[in-house]
């Protein structure tokens, strides 16, 4: 039994790190911004988009989240200390391993 739990982990634990990606979050604006992700369709059994990761940078800082994350679909929103707020939705496939992400400036 020991050996087949040590061969299907051998086989598995590559299998899993394959179908994973990390984010790297890239503040391109000129004051602190405010992140926020969220998995949208994750397995956990509730409504609510999951809250994975959150926090800040500084002006023209960026950061790599050290989690890995499934693909599936996602919301990052971007939020300055006024009211300003931008989100962006994804889904992400395949053998993504890196997205890249930055708050958009939207001009009406």
């Amino acid at each position: 039994m020991k050996k087949l739990l040590v061969i299907l982990a051998i086989v598995l634990i590559p299998s899993l790190a394959l179908a994973s990606f990390t984010v790297r979050l890239e503040n391109n604006f000129d004051r602190k911004m405010f992140y926020f992700l969220y998995w949208i369709d994750h397995p956990y059994g509730w409504r609510a988009p999951a809250h994975m990761a959150g926090g800040e940078l500084e002006a023209s800082e960026s950061t790599r989240l050290g989690a890995s994350f499934k693909p599936g679909k996602y919301r990052i929103v971007w939020k300055d200390k006024d009211q300003w707020k931008n989100e962006m939705l994804m889904h992400i496939k395949g053998d993504v391993t890196l997205i890249t992400v930055r708050p958009e400036k939207v001009e009406f």
